[in-house]
This record gives structure tokens, sequence and C-alpha cells, in this order.
């Protein structure tokens, strides 16, 4: 059997700008083969079409040689050449730049079903073959999706190796466990956690983390983990001490796209921390984007058919690969919100002369603040020009990186801004007898307090929703500039399941990075658009239906009755 003597770019040309060529291409182009997945004979076009069975065994082991293929063999020494079986996985161009990146944070970022968890598995199980007693940790957000999911794809790569339990490994559940028998009284270890124990405890979660001491990391579906969580298994991985080479003591992360705004967009995509400092390692952070197109040989025939008709912000994110919307556990506050209404199909412009109106959420004791930038044009459409947020900053640097932040898109309209916020700014401080309001004023900003009461800020909202002006909806949103914005009102921004089967959610919307850009909306839409005085007197109807007691005690507060004694 003679192997051809060629290069990794000889076998498949990785340029993706260029027609795809290559020694697997030119051999196998053309050709008819039998998709039983497909339950039909489909033509080759790329290496897309292709698995690892449908190649010779010449070009089986070609591929072993050239890094484009990896798996297991029934010969007792590894020899290709003289193994009766070979079980291995054609690696597609996106997951083949993966498997060989050597940056310590890997991200294979793809669409649905393009095979995220399955080289992430692959490349744990590599490790643990190649460095004998070597410990590796695989988490993802909930125990629940972890064991559906990523443990279920880490079995299915067994089951087509023809691993046996008891034999080949053994699973711990009770521990979280699974051992890799890799030698003669020699196991390595893959752990399993979920990143939220039950009572969604993230620090819980982290100080777990602390103790253990691990080779490798790979976390799946990341857009589900937070930051926190990541930087904590960042610090534990190499501790273990098995894996030699460094460029293999990796954190590898997979997942859907994530949304424009989000810390994984800002780490890997533009190499950002939350705040716009750089990152002092950003060679260290690779990105590769996968398609469902690019796995489109294992997928069902009409998985890619539904797919195809989805919306456009759908299909952007699940079927091409791009960041931008995630999907959401809850009930979105705003059900009837619809993209191709709402959201700008161009980059939005303010309009010459006429000023702008900023609204700021501002609380003292949240981790996020937020402003939006709007403008009302000559019809009276609310314009959605941008957003910020800022990941722990101080009052006095939240008003400097505005101000500075609206002269920089908008430097003709800055010496006419109105700005709103959340009545709490204007809370005086204990410490330094100063509110937030009285901070941003020595910065030439002056605030205005937005309305106080949630159910009237989130009718204010709707109302605009449902107005149209002749004929067109009163307010337009730039996807651009608000993606955090445009995310919430897709989902983001929701309530929280309490109850699922009695469909029982909770009253408020829960407080994450999506309610921050929203409330500082909440504060421009409530005093700009008028909200009825019959929705005001519900609202106060169903606030002392709750709690009468809390309503009178805020009364006497604020002088409005006779209090006693």
């Amino acid at each position: 059997m003679e192997i051809p003597q060629i290069t990794t770019n000889e076998f498949y040309y990785l340029d993706e700008d260029k027609t795809p060529y290559g020694y697997i291409i030119e051999k196998y182009g053309g050709k008819e083969i039998y998709d039983p997945n497909l339950d039909k004979k489909i033509i080759v076009e790329d290496i897309y079409d292709l698995q690892f069975n449908d190649l010779e065994r010449v070009d089986q082991i070609l591929a072993l040689r050239c890094g484009w293929a990896w798996g297991v063999t029934d010969h007792p020494k590894g020899d290709i050449t003289k193994a009766k079986n070979l079980h291995c996985y054609l690696f597609r161009p996106k997951q083949y730049k993966f498997w060989w990146n050597a940056s310590r944070f890997p991200a294979y970022i793809g669409a649905f079903g393009s095979g995220k968890s399955l080289i992430l598995c692959l490349k744990g199980i590599y490790y643990s073959l190649m460095y004998p007693g070597t410990r590796g940790l695989l988490m993802r957000a909930t125990y629940p999706q972890l064991m559906d999911t990523t443990i279920a794809t880490m079995f299915k790569i067994f089951s087509y190796f023809g691993w046996q339990s008891g034999k080949h490994y053994n699973h711990h559940i009770s521990r979280k466990l699974i051992e890799l028998y890799v030698g003669p009284d020699v196991k390595s270890e893959i752990l399993y956690r979920p990143a939220k124990n039950e009572g969604n405890d993230i620090q819980a979660a982290i100080e777990d983390l602390q103790s253990l001491e691990i080779d490798w990391a790979g976390i799946d579906e990341i857009v589900g983990v937070e930051e926190r969580i990541f930087m904590a298994v960042r610090a534990r991985v190499g501790r273990w001490g098995k894996i030699s080479k460094q460029e293999h003591r990796q954190l590898m992360v997979s997942g859907n796209p994530p949304m424009e705004g989000s810390w994984i967009f800002n780490r890997w995509y533009l190499k950002k921390y939350p705040d716009d400092q750089p990152l002092q390692d950003p060679e260290e952070h690779s990105v590769f984007v996968s398609s469902t197109y690019e796995n489109r040989r294992n997928l069902p025939k009409d998985y890619i058919e539904a797919l195809e008709a989805s919306p456009e912000f759908w299909r952007n994110t699940f079927l091409y690969g791009r960041a931008g919307y995630v999907d959401f556990e809850g009930e979105p506050v705003f059900p009837r919100f619809r993209y191709d209404t709402y959201v700008s199909k161009k980059p939005l412009e303010p309009h010459p002369g006429r000023g702008l109106i900023r609204g700021f959420d501002l609380g003292p004791t949240s981790k996020n603040k937020a402003a939006v930038i709007c403008q009302l044009d000559p019809r009276g459409v609310l314009l959605v020009l941008a957003e910020i947020m800022v990941t722990d900053p101080g009052i006095e640097k939240f008003g400097r990186y505005v101000i500075a932040k609206t002269n920089e898109l908008f430097p003709g309209e800055s010496g006419n801004i109105k700005d709103f916020a959340d009545p709490v700014a204007f809370h005086i401080s204990q410490t330094d007898g100063k509110s937030a309001a009285d901070i941003l004023l020595g910065l030439g900003i002056n605030l205005y307090p937005g309305e106080e009461k949630l159910d009237l800020r989130l009718d204010a909202v709707q109302g605009l929703l449902d107005r149209m002006v002749d004929g067109a909806p009163s307010i337009l949103i730039d996807s651009r500039r608000c993606p955090l914005l445009v995310q919430g009102f897709l989902g983001g921004y929701r309530h929280k399941v309490i109850d699922l089967p009695n469909e029982r959610f909770s009253r408020e919307p829960i407080k994450d990075r999506y309610s921050h850009v929203h409330d500082a909306l909440q504060y421009v839409c409530s005093r700009l658009f008028y909200v009825d005085s019959k929705k005001q007197k519900d609202y106060r109807n169903k606030i002392s239906t709750r709690n009468p007691g809390l309503v009178e005690k805020r009364k006497r507060l604020m002088g409005m009755t006779q209090g006693r004694g």
C-alpha cells in the first residue's frame, strides 16, 4: 500500500476566500457516496460532505498523518498501517484549526449542529491519552445540560471507539468523574462540573473550583457561563502537572455565537475587557467560527431547511454562526417585539441641530452602569442611537466615559443634551454627602429624574412599540450600536421562571446586563411619552392590593398622612 507524501495544505486548501482544492477534493470531488443519515446518495463537493469512513484506507492513513483526522486503532502499539480497524474523525476546516491551535484559550464558536461539543470532548480525550495520568475538567452552565449534552457526547465517542465500561473506562457518577484506562495501572481523569450549583450561587461554585488541580479544561456552551467562572477555571489549569508541553495546558471553550457586547464577544472577538481596555494577552485568545453547513453531513435531512426558513436575525446566529441573538429561558418582558419592525436596517444617524436625549441607570450597588443615547426625529419617532455599559466604574469615571463616547459618536450634537436617570441617583450618600446627580452635575451632566414605578416605565415603552407614525413604528433602534438593548427586547430582558407547568413568572424582570440598558431607556420613555392617569391609578391600586401596609408607611415618610405617635 503506497501512501502519498503530501503536506497538510496539499491535503486540503484552507484559504476560505478561494475555491477549495487539494488532494482530498481532487480525488473525491464529484463522486457519489451513500449517506445513511440522509438516506440517499450525495455528490461530494467539499470536505464537509466527507466522513472518515468514506475515505479509502490509504487516504484514511494519509488524513491521520497530515493531522486532518484523529481517533483510536485496535493495534496494541498504535501502528495505523497495521491496524485492522481505525475509529477516527475527519476534521472540518474550522475543527482542524481549533485542534492544532496553540493559544491558551482557543474558542470554537458555532451555529446549531456544527459539532461544537464533539470537538471539545474529542480534544479532551486526546490530551487524556497523550499524557497518561493527566486530569482534565469539562464544564457547562447547569448539571442537566452537562449530562444531557456534553457528557452524552463523550459517551457517543466512547461507543464509536468501541470502548466498554469497566474495560476501557469507568464512570463514577457520584464523584462526577470519568476514568480512562490509558496503560497498565495508569488512569487519566476527566472531571465534570456545572458552573452553577442548585442554588445558582456563583460564589459557591467558584469556591468549589479553588480546590481543583487540573491540566486542561473545556467549557461547553460558554454563553451560559459567567466570566468569573471562566477566570476561576483559568487559575486552576496546569496545576496538576502531567502535561509537559505548555501549549497543551489549555482552557478551551465552545458554544453558540455570543451576543455583541457580551464578555465573550469582548474577550475573543475584540480582544478587550468589558471596560474597553485591551487584553493583556490577546494572542492567547483565538476564535474559530463555524456555520451549520460545515457539519451538514451529520445532520438530519430537514435540519438545515428549518433553519433556513427562520427569521434573518435567527439565521445569522444559529445557521451562519455570526455573533448576535442568544436564546433565553424565561418570559420576555416585551413578547410582541419584532426585530424586522423596530430594528433599523441601516445605521441610524442623528438629525443635525435637534440635540440628544440620554437615559442613565446608575444603581449605586449595581455592578454595571448603563446609558442610552437617543433623539426625537422631526416626526416624533424615538431614534435609539447607541448604548453604553461599563462594568465596575465609579460614578465620576462613568460620567466622563459617557461624555467622551457621546462626543466621539455624535460630535455635532453634544452641546444640546437632555439627561434622565433613576430617581435613586438623587439620593444623598451618607459617606460624602453627595448624590450621583451631584457628581455628574460637576461634569456638566444635568440629570432629571425618570419615572420610579416599573409598571409605568414599561407602559411607556410598550406604548411606543404599539404606536405608529405615518405607518411606521414610533421607535427605531440601531442594532450595530445597541446590541444589548436589541438582545433584551428579543428575550434577554425577561421574567424569571418560577413555576413553568403553571406558567408562573417573577413579577419584576431579572436584574442582569440586559436590565441596565432597558432601565436607562425606560427613564427616557417615561418622561418623553405620556402615561395616562388611568394607568397610573391602576398601578397604585395594584400596589395597594399587594402590600397596603408598605404603601401607608411610604406615605407617612413622605408626609402625606398624619403619622401616629
